[in-house]
């Protein structure tokens, strides 16, 4: 699946779309991916709100929710590898704005430096 990903991704590079992005959970864990991008983006939640946003999704208890946190890879080591964050704590109308002007943002970085993958 990943090198079917990665053929695909690398074709649709070519083609001169300005950008891809690649929605990978547990990107630092894998580091499959980190090859493949010149930006990463980590979209980030208040701890609490993480918890409370898995419980409900999935329907587990709040241990069982905590202890697949403890063993991913710390909120903290996930944001020192992120060259751009969007926080996803608020209204939707306001992810809406931070996705977009993070879209205008990488857009100029593309027309300053051709990617390097």
């Amino acid at each position: 699946m990943q090198e079917e990903t990665a053929k695909q991704a690398l074709e649709l590079a070519k083609s001169g779309v300005p950008y891809l992005v690649f929605v990978v959970p547990l990107l630092v864990e894998s580091g499959f991916w980190i090859k493949f991008i010149d930006h990463l983006v980590v979209v980030d939640c208040p701890e609490e709100t993480q918890i409370q946003r898995v419980m409900h999704r999935n329907n587990m208890p709040r241990q069982a929710v905590i202890d697949i946190i403890n063993a991913q890879t710390s909120r903290t080591a996930r944001l020192a590898t992120a060259d751009a964050t969007i926080e996803n704590q608020d209204d939707l109308e306001i992810l809406k704005t931070a996705v977009f002007n993070l879209h205008q943002k990488i857009l100029k970085i593309g027309k300053e430096q051709p990617s390097s993958s």
